[in-house]
């Protein structure tokens, strides 16, 4: 009897070992699913937790950037409301030539800080150069312009802001670095040539700063903190090669010259 009942047991293991064998791979195949499906959801809320934050930024930036331009608006209806009187203190110190030229140059001071409105055909584009314009000004920088952005649409407002922002403050930087009696400007233009999109940013520098190239052809910056300073142009380099586009750094005397091309995608 004793023998029967190990023999029951025994032969209840194997079935239920066999049992196990037979479904096991199911049940990790199972396992890998939910684990495949629980990934996928995470990196797409992670997408989307990334897509807001950036949305939310833009919406912050477009209405500081409206509130920037009301008050400018409000600025410039004053200078023209008082031109007259403007006129008539200038005539008033016609014999005292120093105190017009600085009194021209106090209005036109204030013209200048206010009267730079953009309109690339990107919103966000607009509010950065908007932003770059007022600290080009603060530093005696001469910041033109001639932007068409409007066959870009293709290009994703992470990228616009990478692009254009990390360009524009290494151009700053370049600038700020040169002695006072130094021209600094920065000149920023676009145009489409043969199906590319290309962006072309010179900016003056210091005949005392001579950039040297590492081993990868990128320049040396002077920054004590290099590897800072390298996330600027290699985040302009990420953004460039999601849309296979290249970028070419020409260094001069005088001056830094910079060209994007970007394929136009129709």
């Amino acid at each position: 009897m004793e023998n029967n009942i190990e023999y029951d047991k025994m032969l209840s293991t194997i079935n239920l070992s066999g049992f196990i064998d037979s479904v096991f791979p199911y049940i990790l195949i199972i396992i890998n699913m939910i684990l495949i499906f629980m990934f996928i959801n995470y990196v797409k809320s992670e997408k989307e937790n990334a897509q807001m934050q950036i949305l939310n930024e833009k919406l912050k930036m477009q209405y500081k950037y409206y509130l920037d331009m009301e008050e400018n608006q409000k600025k410039m209806r004053q200078v023209y409301h008082d031109m007259n009187n403007h006129i008539k203190n200038i005539k008033s110190m016609k014999n005292n030539g120093a105190e017009i030229n600085e009194y021209i140059d106090g209005i036109e001071k204030e013209v200048q800080e206010n009267r730079c409105v953009y309109n690339t055909g990107n919103k966000l584009l607009d509010i950065i150069l908007f932003e770059k314009n007022k600290e080009c000004l603060k530093n005696e920088i001469e910041f033109n312009t001639l932007i068409d952005f409007r066959e870009c649409d293709f290009i994703e407002m992470i990228d616009i802001s990478s692009i254009f922002s990390n360009l524009i403050d290494n151009a700053i930087e370049a600038c700020v670095k040169m002695d006072e009696d130094e021209k600094r400007y920065i000149t920023l233009r676009t145009t489409s040539i043969k199906g590319y999109f290309v962006i072309r940013c010179e900016n003056s520098k210091s005949k005392n700063i001579c950039s040297d190239r590492d081993s990868k052809g990128g320049f040396i910056t002077s920054k004590k903190d290099k590897f800072y300073h390298g996330i600027g142009i290699e985040s302009i380099k990420s953004s460039i090669n999601k849309y296979s586009g290249d970028i070419r750094i020409k260094e001069e005397e005088e001056k830094f010259v910079v060209n994007i091309y970007l394929p136009i995608n129709k």
